[in-house]
């Protein structure tokens, strides 16, 4: 009887817990990245099985005076469904406040499902900026429904 080698067996069977999607990602767009003001993201909410915790985050240099010098950041936040023969998009303005050199994560929504499973556009729009911003953020953490 032949012998199969240990270590390729074992390496075969650790394959595919090492292909699933990460529960947890996250973008971060500097200032001189982001296009005309709009800081592009871009989420893959396709799991129907699935709700998603979606955070903001920011990063402001303190030694400039923009965490104290603004109270929130007003976010025009737009969302559209890519890939979609009609037009599926949702906007709305939301309140961030600055964070310091290290950032400041603040939640946006819990528990999203959305209407289409699918990839989505996601771009922020800072309707006010502090002195020192340095960029945004956002992070998109996958929940499994019980």
């Amino acid at each position: 009887m032949k012998k199969i080698p240990s270590l390729p067996l074992i390496l075969l069977l650790l394959l595919p817990v090492s292909c699933h999607r990460p529960a947890s990602t996250e973008q971060f767009v500097t200032i001189d990245k982001s296009v005309g003001g709009i800081y592009g993201f871009t989420l893959d909410l396709s799991d129907t099985l699935c709700a998603y915790d979606i955070w903001f985050y920011n990063r402001v240099e303190p030694a400039l005076g923009g965490v104290e010098s603004v109270q929130a950041i007003p976010l025009a936040v737009k969302w559209q469904l890519l890939d979609c023969q009609e037009e599926l998009s949702y906007t709305e303005t939301v309140y961030h406040c600055p964070g310091g050199r290290r950032g400041r994560k603040e939640l946006y929504r819990s528990g999203v499902i959305p209407v289409r499973p699918g990839k989505y556009s996601l771009q922020l729009r800072p309707l006010e900026v502090p002195p020192g911003f340095d960029g945004l953020g956002v992070i998109c953490k996958r929940e499994p429904l019980p």
